[in-house]
């Protein structure tokens, strides 16, 4: 004969039948919670994978599953080493920290883009300086007046020179 204690969490004092229908109704409950748990540990395992699997340069235009338009800028040619040392003499990297929204920080990522001066950023949209800013992790600036700021600074660049 069984006494008043509970033998185990499944089952309480009373009849047989009530212990069954309370194991089965913990069943009900922590069922769809582990299901829950498995899908969202499943999930979690192949965004980490896609990361992983993909390299730094090939996320540049895309970002949370939408395909942006990457950005394409001429390649360059190569060259001998004494042509090369007077295009790069020719060419130098504009300071875009005079444009309204950019720092230090922003100024070395746009030249690290491939973007060197006021015509090249003048000529990027605002989606394509958008996507360089959501791969570095500052999506929360606004590179909206970028472009047009850019053009204007061009244009003093060559009427001063």
């Amino acid at each position: 004969m069984r006494g008043k204690w509970v033998h185990s969490i499944w089952e309480a004092e009373g009849e047989e039948g009530e212990g069954s229908a309370r194991w089965w109704l913990w069943m009900l409950v922590l069922l769809p919670l582990e299901i829950l748990l498995i899908r969202w540990f499943i999930q979690r395992q192949r965004v980490q994978n896609r990361r992983a699997a993909r390299p730094h340069q090939e996320r540049r235009g895309v970002s949370r599953g939408k395909v942006q338009t990457p950005i394409a800028l001429a390649p360059e040619p190569r060259l001998e080493h004494e042509e090369a040392a007077a295009l790069s003499q020719e060419i130098k990297e504009d300071d875009f920290r005079k444009i309204e929204g950019i720092g230090p920080k922003v100024n070395q990522l746009l030249h690290d883009s491939g973007i060197r001066t006021y015509e090249q950023l003048a000529s990027q949209s605002e989606g394509q300086l958008r996507a360089i800013l959501r791969e570095a992790n500052l999506a929360m600036i606004n590179p909206g007046a970028w472009p047009h700021q850019a053009k204007l600074a061009a244009k003093g660049k060559k009427q001063g020179q």
